[in-house]
Order: structure tokens, then C-alpha cells, then sequence
């Protein structure tokens, strides 16, 4: 039984660990796809600090997954895709709101929201 429980907390452990790691990339490749586009000029204001690529945002995306009950093993797969799909969705929402009322983001790009968004999709299928 204690194997069961060991293997159990492993595994959603290395889950975890590989959500941190996707989220946190996909926030990066969609800011870095944003500010070298060519043919979009960008604001020289735009910059998304440290602190919420490496920690707010993949802690409000982690925190959404948990609670739209995406990690549940017993779900059918469209439920487990449509939970996936609502998480994204409202935890860029989440992070921009943050960003913005926390004023960290004076000029957020509109295309970096959609690049976040299809990226973090991409990531997770």
C-alpha cells in the first residue's frame, strides 16, 4: 500500500514539475515571439518582469488546473481536453488582469495574449 501511495505522489510531483516547466516556456516563447516580429512594431515599454514569468503566472495556471480538476485520472478524455481548454483560457485572463492592476504591464500587446494563449495549448496537447 505504501508503494501505491509513494508511486501516486511521485507522479503528480514530476506532473507538476512538467507544467512548471511548459508554462513557464510557453510564457517566454510567446514574449519573445512578441518583441521580435518583424512586421508588428512593438512599445519600447513593453516588458514582463521575472517575478511573474517564473512564479506568479505559473502559480495562477497550476492553481486553475487544480481547481477545474484537471489532473483527475478518472475523467473521460473530452472532459479532461475541455478542462484543459477552460484552464488556459481563464488563467491567461487571470494573468493579465494581474499584470495589469499590479501595473507591471503598462502596454500589453493583444497578439502576446493570443501567442500565449496558442502556445500554452500547443504545449499541452
Amino acid at each position: 500500500m505504501d508503494i501505491i501511495i509513494t508511486t501516486s505522489c511521485l507522479l503528480v510531483n514530476i506532473v507538476l514539475i512538467a507544467d512548471y516547466i511548459s508554462i513557464v516556456l510557453g510564457t517566454l516563447a510567446a514574449y519573445h515571439l512578441r518583441l521580435n516580429l518583424p512586421f508588428l512594431p512593438v512599445s519600447p515599454h513593453f516588458k514582463v518582469d521575472e517575478i511573474y514569468v517564473y512564479g506568479v503566472i505559473p502559480l495562477v495556471f497550476l492553481a486553475i488546473l487544480l481547481l477545474n480538476n484537471t489532473y483527475s485520472v478518472v475523467s473521460p478524455y473530452w472532459d479532461t481536453m475541455k478542462n484543459l481548454f477552460r484552464s488556459i483560457t481563464i488563467g491567461v485572463v487571470v494573468s493579465i488582469v494581474l499584470m495589469y492592476t499590479g501595473h507591471v504591464i503598462n502596454d500589453v500587446s493583444r497578439l502576446f495574449v493570443v501567442l500565449c494563449l496558442l502556445i500554452h495549448v500547443a504545449l499541452y496537447l
